[in-house]
């Protein structure tokens, strides 16, 4: 995805979507580090990643109770796909259709979802490749 010309051309500019770094942290993380060109430990990269974006939400206090927001330990793919299990497809799909949210979504990436089926699909993507994006 190309970013604003005074940006590129100097090497400053790189783009990374959420959802790509809750799915494959360990990929963009290297990735960020090669344009940083920063020294990447992998043996550390891999414990962090295990420790902060694999594990498991706990429950509070023993409980149930939905994990406290602001934990730094989760699964991070879940994080990133919740709104799908959670969120209606009706609410879903007017965001989706309001013009400027479309816009946005065309131009990073994003694929609107046909039903509640395909959202609950969790293998159904809904981000393309950042190979497929430019921003003219």
């Amino acid at each position: 995805l190309d970013g604003p010309s005074w940006l590129t051309e100097r090497g400053m500019y790189t783009f990374v979507r959420h959802e790509d770094l809750s799915q494959d942290p360990s990929r963009e993380i290297t990735d960020l580090m090669k344009f940083m060109d920063a020294p990447l430990n992998k043996t550390a990269l891999s414990e962090w990643v295990n420790l902060y974006t694999l594990e498991e939400d706990k429950s509070v206090n023993g409980t149930n109770d939905k994990v406290l927001s602001m934990s730094i330990h989760h699964n991070s793919t879940y994080k990133a796909m919740h709104w799908r299990v959670d969120a209606s497809f009706n609410f879903i799909n007017k965001v989706q259709n309001i013009p400027y949210c479309r816009e946005v979504m065309n131009v990073f990436g994003y694929v609107a979802l046909r039903d509640g089926e395909q959202m609950l699909d969790l293998s159904f993507p809904t981000t393309l490749p950042l190979s497929r994006l430019t921003i003219n």
